[in-house]
């Protein structure tokens, strides 16, 4: 599968166990003319701290208010197609919120006819 096709063979709106190589997802973004964002997560073990990196890595606001609702606006508030990757979330409780809100905003990118798909990768932390 050539890194174009990944994109293609996805809806314009996803969010999903990532499946290819970070390059790949980063090529095919480029390739397409999306904005491409990779989140280091690792030793990232609380909401906080997860909710931070996402903020930092995205470029919200300094106004960013560091909770599920906050993250929900400043991701809607994202111009133009997203293709953002999650590197080693946490399997717990946290990981699982965060990626609902992105699930979330997916369906209001859909209202907009933008390219939203997010790829993550979860480690165990035990």
């Amino acid at each position: 599968m050539t890194n174009a096709s990944i994109l293609d063979s996805l809806p314009l709106q996803t969010v999903q166990m990532r499946t290819h190589s970070i390059e790949a997802l980063k090529h095919a973004a480029e390739t397409a003319g999306l904005n491409f964002h990779l989140v280091h997560v690792t030793g990232k073990k609380s909401k906080a701290a997860l909710l931070e990196a996402i903020a930092k890595t995205l470029q919200f606001p300094a106004h960013f208010g560091g909770n599920l609702d906050a993250l929900y606006d400043c991701l809607n508030d994202l111009t133009g197609g997203q293709v953002i990757v999650l590197e080693a979330l946490a399997s717990d409780h946290a990981t699982e919120a965060v990626l609902d809100v992105f699930k979330h905003a997916a369906k209001d990118f859909a209202q907009r006819n933008l390219s939203f798909r997010v790829f993550y990768h979860c480690v165990d932390t035990d």
